[in-house]
């Protein structure tokens, strides 16, 4: 049985330095990086549980707040907001369907265009 395809957390988990990463029966696998932790653990659902990206939310200084499609959409979007410790505008923004989507998809085009510090 081969992996299905990477899904979001996993792929946060690559930008953020995990390596070894492969999927064993219904998980995926890794290493988070030096000093972290001791072995091989699960890669963390960063794109579910705030457990684990509330602490990048923080280290990376990132907002994240409800954007409206219109006047006659009811449910909303979200949007993660990236500020430069210059300039307290808004450089960077991504979607998603819920708050820590928002903050995945962000985490990962900031590092695409070598943003992530």
């Amino acid at each position: 049985m081969s992996a299905p395809e990477k899904p979001l957390n996993v792929r946060v988990a690559e930008v953020l330095g995990w390596t070894g990463i492969k999927f064993m029966g219904k998980t995926w696998w890794g290493f988070s990086g030096p000093g972290l932790h001791a072995g091989e653990m699960p890669v963390p659902a960063f794109d579910t549980e705030w457990s684990a990206t509330g602490p990048l939310i923080e280290q990376y200084d990132l907002e994240v707040g409800p954007t409206y499609a219109g006047l006659g959409s009811r449910l909303p979007s979200w949007s993660a907001t990236a500020h430069s410790r210059e300039n307290r505008d808004g450089e960077e923004y991504a979607r998603g369907d819920t708050p820590l989507v928002a903050v995945c998809n962000l985490i990962i085009t900031l590092h695409a265009e070598g943003k992530l510090d």
